[in-house]
């Protein structure tokens, strides 16, 4: 009878969170980078995890500007780097489960990007390094959306 009565319960909430738009799941405030977003310097690209083909969500450009661009609905956004903090801190190029941080802002929009290093470079080679990870997405101090991404970073042949 317990079982009856909790499976009734999940049921009702399940209908009243599929009617109420503040109970339902929360969108993604970013939608995919266009083409001309990007600027063709160095940088990292960062598309939603498992996505096949779609554009990033977020590129910074890890030029002498060192900024980032995202995409909300019809309108692009330029945020500036805040920090960037790379673990072990040590000069040359990343390696596998080396970390990477990034926080970037500008007045509305605070992103934190938190990613570990799946493939590496050699030493002096032209190489991608690729990333897992997360991006931790607020607006005007709001609740922070989190969006599991993968990327990865080189500079334009």
């Amino acid at each position: 009878m317990l079982k009856i009565v909790k499976l009734a319960f999940v049921a009702v909430l399940t209908v009243m969170a599929a009617g109420n738009p503040s109970v339902a799941a929360k969108q993604d405030p970013l939608l995919p980078l266009l083409s001309t977003d990007i600027p063709a310097v160095c940088g990292c690209s960062f598309v939603r995890y498992k996505s096949k083909g779609e554009m990033p969500l977020m590129h910074w450009a890890s030029d002498g500007k060192q900024q980032a661009v995202v995409r909300t609905e019809g309108q692009r956004h330029v945020l500036e780097l805040r920090q960037q903090k790379r673990m072990p801190e040590r000069s040359g190029r990343p390696q596998p489960n080396d970390r990477l941080v990034l926080f970037v802002a500008n007045g509305d929009w605070q992103i934190q990007m938190l990613g570990m290093a799946v493939s590496g470079c050699p030493a002096k080679t032209q190489c991608t390094a690729s990333y897992q990870g997360k991006l931790l997405v607020q607006q005007n101090g709001g609740a922070r959306t989190e969006i599991p991404v993968e990327g990865s970073c080189a500079c334009p042949k």
